[in-house]
């Protein structure tokens, strides 16, 4: 039923991964602290002053790698289980103990990654005074969307650019991929990439409202 779908290190059942943040054992009802509050697009109405983002961002920059490395951990284990499922060939009536010491493994490694969360979410709280806090669960508990291109010709010109970009990179990102197992050189491609596509849109449409890659103006030494 699974044998020849799996390939290239992802799984034919997650598609639409969301890499790093599923693979914290509470991924959905825990907040992501850092990133609401310096990339959320409304983050700049939380008042944080340049004292503070850079203390944030250094934060970012200090948990971000081993976070990225933990959950390909994950992502690998959990691939591991399907591929022995994929080998299995209804061979096998019952779960094996190598199954269900990979499983342990698994819960193990998602029940770190989320004490690792919990701590940053606790830093982020202790940097920011209580009418910054209460701002930042205001972004959240705000249900209205954030529109910023409602004209649907503007829009479709932006998707059809930004995918060209993206297009471009891929080579790019696969050679940086088969030097670096980790990804993080990846990664910085792609920041690098978000934010020279972020400048070149707003170049692009100048009569639309700005699009922006988050809300704070940072330093690139700082992604």
């Amino acid at each position: 039923m699974i044998k020849g779908m799996i390939s290239d290190k992802s799984s034919p059942f997650n598609k639409d991964e969301s890499f790093p943040k599923e693979y914290f054992l509470i991924p959905k009802n825990l907040p992501f602290a850092l990133g609401l509050v310096l990339h959320h697009p409304q983050s700049s109405t939380i008042g944080l002053s340049k004292e503070q983002i850079d203390i944030l961002m250094k934060m970012k920059k200090e948990s971000k790698p081993a976070i990225l490395k933990k959950a390909k951990e994950i992502r690998d284990m959990e691939l591991s289980l399907l591929s022995m499922l994929e080998t299995n060939e209804g061979s096998k009536d019952k779960v094996t103990k190598e199954m269900s010491e990979l499983v342990d493994k698994i819960a193990s490694a998602k029940a770190e990654l989320t004490k690792a969360h919990l701590q940053c979410v606790i830093d982020v709280q202790n940097v920011l005074t209580k009418e910054q806090r209460e701002k930042a669960i205001s972004l959240v508990s705000n249900k209205k969307k954030d529109i910023y291109v409602q004209n649907k010709d503007i829009a479709s010109k932006g998707m059809k650019y930004a995918k060209g970009l993206i297009d471009s990179l891929k080579p790019s990102l696969m050679e940086s991929l088969k030097k670096d197992k980790s990804g993080l050189k990846g990664m910085e491609m792609c920041s690098s990439v978000a934010m020279k596509m972020t400048e070149s849109y707003n170049q692009i449409f100048p009569k639309v409202p700005k699009v922006r890659k988050n809300r704070h103006k940072i330093p690139e030494s700082g992604e």
